[in-house]
C-alpha cells in the first residue's frame, strides 16, 4: 500500500510515513550539499596557502634585490668619489683644463728642446725644467706641499701609478741642483722626462 492509499485508511500513519520520508530526503540532500561544499572548499584553500607560499617568497626575494642594489648603488658611487677625488678640477689660477693643457703642453715642448741638445747643460736645464712643470701641475690638480719632496711625500701611491717614477726623476733633480760637478748622461735625463710625462699624462694635463 502506497502513501497515497495510507493516507485515506490510516491518515496518522499516513502523515507520520510522509514526515518521515521528507526528514531523510532533506537530511540526506543537506549532507550532501555539506560535502559538496567541503569539497569545494578544500581546493580552494590550498590554491590559498600555495599562493601565500608565493607571495611570501617572492617578497624575501624582493628584499635580497633591493638591498643587492642598495650595495651596489653605495659601491658605485664611492667609484665615482674616488674617480673624482683622483681627477680632481684643475684650480682657476690654470683657467680651463683645455687652457691648463696649452700651457703644459708649450713648457713641455721647451724642455724636450732642451734634452735634444748635445750639451750636457742643457739636459740638467731639461730635467730642472721638467721637475718644476711637473710640481706646478701637481699643485693645480689638488696635491699640496712645500716642495716638490713633501707633494711627493703626501701623495698616496694608490691615487698616482705614476709615483715612484716621479721620485726617481726627482732624486736626478736633487743631484744636478746640489752637486754643480755631477754629471748626467743624456740617457738618464731621458729617463727622468719620461716619468715626468707619465705623471703629466696620468694627471690629465698633457
Amino acid at each position: 500500500m502506497d502513501e497515497f492509499e495510507l493516507l485515506f485508511t490510516d491518515p496518522s500513519q499516513s502523515v507520520h510515513q510522509i514526515l518521515e520520508g521528507v526528514y531523510k530526503n532533506f537530511d540526506l540532500g543537506l549532507f550532501r550539499s555539506d560535502f559538496s561544499e567541503a569539497a569545494t572548499a578544500l581546493p580552494v584553500q590550498e590554491a590559498r596557502a600555495v599562493f601565500g607560499g608565493v607571495l611570501t617568497t617572492l617578497q624575501i626575494v624582493g628584499v635580497i634585490v633591493t638591498v643587492i642594489l642598495i650595495v651596489l648603488l653605495g659601491w658605485f658611487l664611492n667609484r665615482v668619489l674616488k674617480f673624482k677625488e683622483h681627477q680632481r678640477t684643475v684650480s682657476p689660477s690654470f683657467g680651463s683644463v683645455e687652457v691648463a693643457r696649452e700651457k703644459i703642453q708649450s713648457r713641455w715642448d721647451e724642455v724636450r728642446d732642451h734634452i735634444s741638445s748635445i750639451s750636457d747643460s742643457e739636459w740638467k736645464f731639461a730635467v730642472v725644467e721638467a721637475d718644476k712643470l711637473v710640481e706646478d701641475a701637481l699643485r693645480q690638480v689638488g696635491f699640496s706641499g712645500d716642495s716638490m719632496g713633501e707633494i711627493l711625500k703626501g701623495i698616496d701611491k694608490t691615487k698616482l701609478a705614476s709615483l715612484q717614477g716621479l721620485w726617481d726623476a726627482h732624486k736626478l733633480r736633487n743631484l744636478i741642483v746640489h752637486n754643480t760637478d755631477f754629471e748626467v748622461k743624456q740617457a738618464e735625463a731621458q729617463y727622468a722626462l719620461k716619468q715626468f710625462e707619465k705623471a703629466l699624462t696620468e694627471i690629465g694635463l698633457l
